[in-house]
């Protein structure tokens, strides 16, 4: 399950959560868009077998930057990714 919300991080306008459910398998590779507070991001999923860490891809819009931009996920583990503004005042 991949979710957006806001953050406590400093500095952080937004944070992506990737919780690595048991569930989760080949039909779920590719790219989709999440949207949190008017700031929209693509997400690519990659599923990697027989209990390998799943891999999640934040690709930033103009102006923000993702960081880390990719995280290896373990089976039942979660990950963050963090959104920050390169943009004065935001």
């Amino acid at each position: 399950m991949v979710t957006m919300q806001d953050t406590d991080k400093p500095g952080a306008v937004a944070e992506v959560e990737f919780s690595n459910l048991p569930n989760n398998s080949e039909r779920d590779n590719g790219t989709f868009e999440m949207t949190h507070n008017g700031i929209t991001v693509a997400v690519t999923f990659t599923w990697n077998a027989f209990g390998s860490p799943d891999q999640i891809e934040v690709t930033a819009p103009e102006g923000y930057v993702a960081v880390p931009p990719v995280i290896e996920v373990s089976e039942r583990g979660v990950g963050t990714i963090y959104l920050f503004s390169g943009q004065p005042g935001v």
